[in-house]
């Protein structure tokens, strides 16, 4: 991790243990591993800007998704686009890979370490994409790409009639046309926010071996976490304690919005699935 980037002090680190006291989880690693990829979901956040968080990635991974559908697939076109995708799409693919390839192709990796970024995850990903053979690189960019997929209903033309609906992929929990990103009230929409709840969820998910409890108050062990790491990006350290203790208040209540909105996507079947669900309902094609 670089060193100009966010660091968690021996009080933040601290803070973090209570978080999984009160879910009743043990880490099957050692605890500073735990906050290194809390850390690594901070800088993501911070490194990415608001306009190219969400709709650029979401954007290049849905054309990839449908150019790994054509028949036959565009293979170079494929290998281009890849090197090509913004940064944040290629680091959520990185992310997924480390996983995924092993599990397509037992005995492949990107050969990655436990402790490589998302910048790292993302080049030794491209490293891989380029030795893949055609056959291969098409499977792991079309899984790699969506979370999964599902029918959106057509346009409406009028006069009670649509056009055919279509299948559309679920890439970062969201699917392009299904209404899933209407604003429901709350604080201002900062499409880098949802992505740090996934990634926090994620972290936990791959440091206790089990997702969160789901406990849509702040007050649960992983609202506890979710509501610390707001409070660590959003409140300013250099402000009068009047302007703190707004700012915390600030940031509690984002938390609170950012995790409901969570956990009514995992019900709404949008987040992402485990892994290992999303492969057995592929069928490991």
């Amino acid at each position: 991790m670089p060193a100009s980037g966010f660091r968690l002090d021996h009080d933040q680190r601290k803070d973090l243990r209570p978080c999984l006291q009160d879910e009743n989880v043990t880490l099957l690693e050692p605890t500073d591993r735990f906050s290194e990829r809390i850390e690594g979901s901070i800088n993501h956040y911070l490194r990415s800007k608001p306009e190219e968080t969400f709709r650029a990635a979401h954007d290049a991974l849905r054309a990839l998704w449908k150019r790994c559908r054509l028949d036959p697939p565009p293979i170079q076109v494929l290998r281009k686009e890849v090197r090509k995708l913004p940064r944040p799409a290629l680091q959520y693919m990185g992310r997924r890979a480390r996983v995924v390839i092993p599990t397509l192709f037992p005995g492949e990796s990107i050969e990655d370490s436990v402790s490589d970024p998302s910048d790292r995850l993302a080049d030794r990903f491209l490293v891989w994409t380029a030795a893949a053979d055609d056959q291969k690189l098409v499977k792991a960019l079309s899984v790699l790409a969506s979370d999964s997929e599902r029918v959106v209903p057509g346009r409406s033309r009028g006069h009670g009639k649509r056009s055919r609906s279509r299948l559309e992929p679920v890439i970062l929990g969201e699917t392009r046309g299904a209404g899933s990103r209407v604003d429901r009230g709350g604080p201002p929409r900062d499409e880098r926010q949802p992505v740090l709840v996934r990634h926090l969820a994620g972290d936990w998910l791959r440091a206790t071996g089990e997702m969160p409890g789901k406990s849509r108050s702040v007050g649960s062990g992983f609202g506890k976490l979710v509501r610390l790491v707001f409070e660590w990006i959003l409140v300013p350290i250099d402000a009068s304690q009047e302007a703190i203790d707004a700012a915390i208040d600030d940031a509690t209540e984002i938390a609170s919005y950012r995790l409901r909105q969570f956990w009514e996507e995992v019900e709404q079947g949008r987040s992402i699935p485990p892994l290992e669900d999303f492969l057995r309902r592929r069928g490991e094609q």
